[in-house]
């Protein structure tokens, strides 16, 4: 079994126990060609950007080590390079250097969401919201935060 399949049938047997219900059901898609999608509803979307748009901005967590390159780009206070979103493709796992700089979303924006598909966990990058496997980081959804 796949994960996509894996995925799509423990959405469904959560629904048909009465967990996570219909808003757990709108993050699942099933396409023409039998793939599954796990998405960020328009819901959710808006949840996310009403929070950030309330809130001051935080300051940024300790990213993971980084290669030199990376570390030399940090310590001159500068960003993620330019283009890094090109390196995201759905499907395709993101890339450790993007990775580093992944923040969980904060609390009370999760507790906002409906519950998230198992092993499927969504987490921030520069100013992109992203949705991804947990275990591989395997890029699912993701969108602009401004």
């Amino acid at each position: 079994m796949t994960t996509k399949h894996f995925l799509l049938a423990a959405t469904v047997f959560a629904g048909s126990l009465g967990f996570g219900g219909p808003a757990l059901a709108d993050s699942v898609s099933v396409d023409v060609g039998g793939g599954v999608r796990v998405i960020l509803t328009d819901r959710e979307r808006e949840t996310i950007r009403s929070y950030y748009r309330q809130q001051q901005p935080a300051p940024q967590a300790k990213a993971k080590p980084l290669n030199k390159g990376m570390e030399k780009r940090l310590a001159k206070g500068k960003a993620l390079p330019p283009g890094w979103q090109k390196k995201m493709q759905h499907g395709q796992p993101i890339p450790s250097d993007v990775w580093a700089y992944h923040e969980p979303l904060p609390r009370d924006v999760i507790r906002r969401l409906p519950p998230q598909p198992d092993g499927v966990i969504t987490v921030r990058i520069d100013n992109q919201i992203v949705r991804v496997i947990a275990a591989t980081h395997v890029l699912l959804d993701a969108f602009d935060l401004y």
